[in-house]
């Protein structure tokens, strides 16, 4: 090992059965499915302008320094998958994607755009469908834990119509005038129950791309345009979908994002579709209400993020100078020159990304 880079001897065999530890915490690295040659990682970092990749470690989040004749084909495929996916985030330096297969990307170099950081939602939504599928069972439960009691008692008959009329209500009623959220609006809280939420409703507001929202709630309806409409709009779709998705509905949501090229496009193109559709969003499929959900909250998911892309670039610029002193003693003479004619621009790499 030379400053935190692991050396791989010539006909030493694969590196996956050299390199599969961190070279800090000696904790292991984990595997990958997407590069066949270079299996080794869950989170790769690689810079195809100074020709560097890296595995983090997910135990302490260092850099390990990857051998330098396992790199230029893992760089490659790397920057080819990076550059397919336009759901990502970046900083100037920095750019950070999540494959779904699970694997994740840090790319260093200029960013590329559009991004949108989509994947997080996968894991929102199956907690929310967890937690409001507990929700739903304690209920059941209470109310069946509630009859048999009543049974044991010798109510058989009484518990059984008690039982009756409250499923009939529940499915019926229950569910529509259960709060589903509260925020501030103006100067006053806002409550909402499903039925307010269901009756909500966009509509064209004189053409052009532009829409305006039919807002119920416990004290009225009013009509909002503009960033009152779009700030609203944030808080009643999620509670649309309120079991989130499953992995199936996510991945068509993230592909209509993809589709339309940014969060704005995907948010005009449901919207024009919803109003074809009556207004009411209840008559959109689950992923496009998923979609619209997304791209609604992309600003605050965008802020999320700082943080994380911050300290990812702190780590890169601790890993790159080490890595520098390391390559300049591995790499041989031609090699190096050759790297730095790329960053220089005078030679073209020899990969091409797709």
């Amino acid at each position: 090992m030379v400053g935190g880079v692991c050396c791989v001897p010539p006909g030493s065999g694969s590196v996956a059965s050299v390199y599969a530890t961190c070279l800090y915490c000696h904790g292991h690295l984990g595997r990958n499915e997407m590069l066949p040659r270079f299996p080794v990682g869950k989170r790769l970092a690689f810079d195809s302008g100074r020709g560097r990749l890296w595995v983090v470690c997910r135990h302490c989040a260092r850099w390990n320094l990857t051998p330098v004749e396992e790199r230029w084909d893992a760089i490659e495929e790397c920057e080819r998958r990076y550059r397919r996916t336009r759901i990502r985030v970046s900083t100037d330096n920095i750019g950070l994607v999540e494959l779904p297969d699970g694997m994740t990307l840090i790319r260093i170099g200029k960013p590329l755009w559009p991004e949108f950081a989509a994947w997080r939602y996968g894991r929102r939504f199956s907690r929310r469908r967890v937690k409001t599928g507990l929700a739903a069972g304690s209920v059941v439960t209470g109310a069946l834990g509630a009859t048999l009691g009543a049974v044991a008692a010798g109510f058989g008959g009484a518990a059984f119509i008690a039982a009756y009329a409250a499923g009939l209500w529940v499915m019926d009623e229950g569910h529509k005038r259960r709060p589903v959220t509260t925020f501030r609006f103006r100067d006053r809280w806002c409550h909402l129950t499903q039925d307010h939420a269901e009756a909500t409703r966009i509509f064209s507001d004189g053409g052009g791309g532009k829409y305006g929202l039919a807002f119920h709630h416990a004290a009225g309806v009013e009509l909002l345009r503009g960033p009152e409409a779009r700030h609203v709009l944030g808080r009643v779709i999620p509670t649309l979908s309120p079991f989130g998705g499953d992995r199936r509905q996510v991945t068509g949501a993230i592909e209509l994002i993809d589709r339309a090229g940014s969060a704005e496009m995907c948010i005009r193109d449901t919207l024009e579709h919803a109003v074809h559709r009556s207004g009411f969003f209840t008559e959109l499929p689950v992923p496009a209400r998923l979609a619209l959900e997304m791209s609604l909250q992309e600003d605050g998911e965008r802020r999320a993020l700082d943080g994380e892309l911050v300290a990812l670039e702190r780590a890169w610029r601790e890993a790159e100078q080490i890595a520098a002193i390391a390559d300049s003693l591995l790499m041989p003479g031609d090699v190096i020159e050759r790297i730095s004619g790329i960053r220089r621009g005078q030679q073209r790499p020899a990969f091409v990304f797709g």
